[in-house]
């Protein structure tokens, strides 16, 4: 009722500047009667309606309009899949995805969830579901999320698959607690045109912490964001990657009692770094709902 309460009062506002208007296409409207008379719209959460006072023929015409202005707004029911694989496993599958420069790289796949990366492929015929599970039973990829969200057109469907840290912001007089979101978050609006497509605003956004939390007023995230816009037909899924990772782990390796022991210790131990590159994978599926 507050949303048809702006665009009643706008038309009534509209209705007094040219009175003149409807006092010739009403007769037994004056203009004088337009111009002095009381118009007011009051919206009423309770019941959801609304009260109008305002002369007949006035009345009648916001009783035309109202209709049109409650159509009901269409639903997209979305359905994203964040995942993470690895950089190497996804050059061997013949998925190069991060060639995005800065924005998502895009991959529409036709028939629902029937997946091909590459036509030529031998991924052809297999649905990416089946794939990313096989890569996730030999460890190749992660299930970040999995969410099925159901929203109104152009509205925004947002994911948060992560935590929160909390850093204390120390001043002269109070100590200020913030909240500092970390992990992945995804938004996505869906905007049905005319020719029944859904065009899809995505936005990701990764923040990774970057060290040990040690200091409470301090933390040293890594960001990156990227901003996509893509047009499907209804049940197609699109695949989008660009956000890399670059991960360095640092592993050593003793031997029991005497990597331990002082001076001559080091002999004993050693020290091996690997550096890997996973990249963050959307699935979305989007369909109309009537």
């Amino acid at each position: 009722a507050e949303v048809l309460q702006a665009s009643a009062a706008s038309f009534l506002q509209a209705v007094r500047e040219d009175g003149a208007t409807l006092a010739a296409q009403e007769s037994d409207v004056q203009e004088s009667d337009v111009q002095e008379s009381i118009l007011l719209v009051v919206a009423e959460p309770r019941t959801n309606s609304l009260l109008i006072t305002a002369p007949a023929a006035v009345q009648q015409r916001i009783a035309e309009l109202l209709p049109q202005l409650d159509a009901p707004q269409p639903q997209v029911n979305i359905q994203v899949r964040i995942q993470e694989i690895s950089s190497q496993a996804a050059l061997n599958l013949g998925l190069n995805l991060s060639a995005g420069l800065g924005n998502f790289a895009a991959t529409v796949l036709e028939g629902g969830l029937n997946f091909v990366f590459d036509p030529e492929s031998v991924l052809s015929g297999l649905t990416i579901g089946a794939v990313l599970d096989t890569l996730e039973s030999q460890r190749l990829s992660r299930r970040v999320d999995d969410s099925n969200l159901t929203v109104l057109n152009n509205g925004e469907a947002r994911i948060q698959a992560g935590g929160t840290i909390f850093i204390s912001l120390v001043g002269a007089n109070a100590t200020i607690e913030r909240e500092i979101p970390y992990g992945v978050q995804v938004g996505v609006t869906p905007q049905i045109a005319a020719d029944g497509r859904i065009q899809l605003t995505v936005e990701a956004r990764v923040e990774d912490v970057l060290s040990e939390i040690d200091n409470p007023n301090f933390v040293n995230l890594s960001t990156r964001n990227v901003l996509s816009t893509i047009s499907v037909l209804p049940g197609q899924t699109v695949v989008l990657g660009g956000l890399l990772q670059n991960s360095l782990t640092t592993s050593e390796s003793r031997v029991p009692v005497l990597g331990s022991l002082p001076i001559i210790g080091g002999l004993f131990r050693s020290t091996s770094s690997s550096e890997d590159s996973v990249e963050l994978l959307l699935i979305i599926n989007a369909v109309i709902i009537d």
